[in-house]
């Protein structure tokens, strides 16, 4: 998209340039008497026009009338402020190319990022259950690999799915019995979702964005853990309030429009 515009604009500056000297050519052929050297054909007058536009100034041809002098001077200034216009547009297309492969670059971060958080947390879940399950309940869990597309996630940790909502439960159990503050399995979370909420706050920090709906998402993505550890309810609730945490990111569900239809902090970064 950049590099498209910045062809525009090399193409608009290029037109503009060669319609004035031609412009300004039709004008010395026509008072060519008002030139020390009488320019008599449109070849001379826009080899002048030219010479002129550019700044070149070669002596071969001068003006000898007021008027004219004027009309050269006006070709004079108007070549410099278009040349210069076309140096800004080269440093400003530099700076602007060099913002969106940045801006890129770390979109390509927090995306990996994000996908080793929901390799983690998958593996810390099932990790819960891991010894308390038959054989048979080990075997109908799905690969850790699938369960961290979010549709995968909604669908086999939820009330409809008996053995993964018994993982799930198993999990947030886990959290809550071992002591809350203690507990190996809520640093391991809440050390995931830090991870998770440095990544976005240095993509947020990189990226200068319009598109302030994707960026208060992820701000509220990256505020979580903090917030959740500073609230008085989360101290007694430790398991209730992680579990729906962890299900609202990983099953790209929401408390207030329900299961959604992508992942919404995929669609965040990718709208910045």
């Amino acid at each position: 998209m950049i590099l498209q515009t910045i062809k525009r604009q090399y193409f608009l500056y290029l037109v503009f340039y060669v319609g004035m000297s031609v412009v300004f050519a039709w004008v010395y052929v026509e008072n060519g008497e008002a030139f020390d050297n009488k320019i008599t054909s449109f070849y001379d007058a826009y080899y002048f026009s030219v010479v002129i536009i550019t700044t070149l100034g070669f002596g071969d041809i001068s003006p000898v009338t007021t008027a004219m002098k004027m009309t050269v001077l006006a070709e004079v200034l108007l070549g410099i402020t278009t040349f210069g216009l076309v140096l800004n547009t080269i440093a400003e297309s530099r700076a602007n190319l060099q913002e969106q492969k940045l801006s890129e670059a770390a979109k390509a971060h927090f995306l990996n990022e994000y996908k080793h958080f929901k390799r983690q947390i998958v593996r810390v879940i099932l990790a819960s259950s891991e010894h308390s399950l038959s054989p048979e309940e080990n075997s109908e869990i799905p690969s850790e690999e699938s369960l961290q597309d979010f549709k995968a996630f909604r669908e086999f940790f939820s009330s409809r799915h008996p053995l993964g909502d018994k993982i799930y439960k198993k999990f947030v159990s886990d959290i809550d019995d071992k002591g809350a503050i203690n507990s190996a399995t809520l640093n391991e979370v809440f050390m995931e979702l830090e991870i998770l909420s440095d990544s976005t706050n240095y993509l947020l920090h990189t990226i200068n964005t319009s598109n302030w709906k994707s960026h208060n998402t992820l701000m509220l993505v990256s505020q979580a853990p903090k917030r959740y550890r500073e609230s008085y309810n989360f101290q007694s609730e430790q398991g209730k309030y992680v579990g729906r945490l962890l299900f609202e990111i990983m099953a790209s569900y929401s408390s207030a429009k329900g299961p959604l239809q992508e992942d919404f902090i995929k669609t965040a970064v990718r709208a910045l």
